[in-house]
């Protein structure tokens, strides 16, 4: 009977066409649900994104003392980048499974519903006109019907039944219900100044109001390191291929960090003579932990004091 009922497909006409991103636009099922996946998903990212963004203040600032900076210091950037990897990679691997067993649901309704009307196809009911003119920037491209697509557009008949289908519902529903990893919380722990002090100074924040510019070439130059670092790493056909490219990858820190040290080396040097010559004022120290990650112990000096270093004429000629 199966065989009987294929053969008297063959060579029909379909009844109709759907696609999936035309479906997607009118099934209120897929915009709830996917507006929870968007919103799980985002929020980790958040947390994702903060976390790197103070990893990565944590290494510029480390980077900007040079051999000031304590080798302890280092070893817990290492052990901060370890764990923010392992977050990372923890949610990329639950978010792509959460996906693709979202898009197999959703499509296996659609096709449920497509297969008890007969042979339907998907097909994208409208496509872009071609123009010998000049693309307007902003202007909206003209579409037409697609000739390809046969019989009638069941994109909003197939949406309903799969909203109004309580197998769909509650198969998706459990998928995007699904509890996140809970990410690793990076440990907030205040550091020891950098240098002999009883205040610090943030030096990451010394250098981003007095150097702005020559701190954003040095980081333009080590993402444009990268980013063939990276080109080179998703074009590998093995992983050995990606392992040949980790020594690289350790090169650009090393001569990004160089760079930051002989920024910044001159200028330390300058405002610590400077400000030892103060007369009764307490002496300052450097601080490289972000305030995300815990700062420093003692006491923050603030922006009048930043301000004060900053406007010191021998400390302001010793900057680029």
């Amino acid at each position: 009977m199966w065989l009987l009922a294929v053969a008297n497909t063959w060579g029909a006409e379909p009844v109709g066409f759907w696609y999936g991103d035309d479906l997607a636009a009118i099934s209120k099922l897929y915009a709830s649900s996917s507006e929870q996946l968007q919103a799980g998903y985002g929020e980790r990212e958040q947390f994702l994104e903060r976390s790197a963004a103070a990893i990565r203040e944590y290494r510029v600032a480390l980077d900007l003392l040079g051999d000031r900076a304590p080798a302890a210091e280092r070893a817990r950037l290492e052990a901060l980048e370890e764990a923010h990897a392992r977050n990372y990679s923890a949610m990329q691997a639950f978010a792509e499974t959460l996906v693709a067993d979202y898009d197999e649901a959703f499509t296996a309704a659609v096709e449920g519903a497509a297969a008890a009307r007969g042979t339907v196809v998907q097909c994208q009911g409208r496509i872009a006109v071609a123009s010998s003119g000049p693309r307007i920037p902003g202007a909206q491209q003209k579409t037409m019907p697609n000739p390809e697509c046969k019989g009638e557009d069941l994109n909003a008949a197939l949406a309903a039944s799969v909203d109004a289908d309580p197998m769909a519902n509650q198969r998706i529903g459990a998928i995007v219900g699904r509890a996140w990893p809970a990410p690793g919380p990076l440990p907030v722990a205040p550091q020891a100044m950098v240098g002999t002090g009883e205040r610090w100074i943030r030096v990451a924040d010394l250098f981003k109001a007095g150097a702005r510019s020559a701190l954003t070439a040095i980081d333009r130059a080590d993402d444009d390191a990268r980013d063939e670092v990276e080109a080179a790493m998703e074009s590998a056909r093995s992983q050995a291929e990606v392992d040949r490219l980790v020594p690289k990858v350790k090169e650009i820190e090393a001569t990004t960090a160089a760079a930051r040290a002989a920024l910044a080396g001159p200028v330390l040097a300058v405002a610590e003579a400077r400000m030892a010559k103060w007369k009764g004022e307490p002496a300052t120290a450097w601080c490289a932990n972000p305030a995300a990650l815990g700062g420093c112990k003692g006491t923050d000096g603030g922006t009048e004091l930043l301000s004060k270093i900053l406007a010191d004429k021998k400390v302001a000629a010793s900057l680029p």
